[in-house]
């Protein structure tokens, strides 16, 4: 069956399966939706509120505010390391705790160790153009060396241009962005 209205109708409660409005359609009240798919833009004038917001691509236009209230994290796999035992010392070691936008990499020194490029952390996935990267060292083993970094797009070596400790653990914190 079909329905037609044609002029102004006030109907106080209707049920659709299908529902397809050719022109503008104004919706006053609290409303409802399951499954929204917008085909084109979609443009809000107020406030957007959500539990979850999943998006590939986030653009702040104009002079647009990006206000984050709480912690900011970053996620995803943890790059790779590639140790250099011949400026760290034999018996040395490194690890990665962290993304490649932020983490943490821990040293532990051998043997005679030198200076020179201790780790290069790989990026799991490349930048387009080299990043800028901020590099900061954590306790005073790490404090005590005059290092460095060595960046490109597809990761980032901490060097120094003094000897490490020789048999100390030390770290440094980093932070990537484009």
């Amino acid at each position: 069956a079909e329905l037609t209205i044609s002029g102004g109708t006030n109907i106080g409660e209707t049920s659709a399966n299908s529902l397809q409005v050719a022109g503008d359609a104004a919706i006053q009240g609290t409303t409802t939706l399951r499954n929204l798919s917008v085909a084109g833009t979609a443009s809000f004038s107020g406030a957007v509120q959500t539990s979850q917001l999943t998006v590939s691509r986030l653009i702040l236009s104009g002079s647009g505010t990006l206000e984050v209230p709480n912690h900011l994290g970053f996620t995803g796999p943890s790059p790779t390391r590639t140790l250099n035992s011949g400026v760290l010392g034999g018996g040395s070691s490194a690890s990665i705790n962290g993304s490649d936008t932020s983490g943490t990499v821990n040293l532990n020194s051998g043997n005679s160790p030198s200076a020179g490029c201790m780790v290069r952390i790989n990026f799991r996935q490349a930048y387009t153009a080299t990043p800028r990267v901020i590099v900061s060292p954590v306790g005073a083993g790490a404090g005590a060396l005059q290092f460095y970094v060595d960046r490109n797009s597809s990761g980032f070596s901490i060097c120094s241009t003094t000897a490490a400790p020789a048999n100390r653990a030390f770290a440094f914190d980093y932070f990537v962005a484009s």
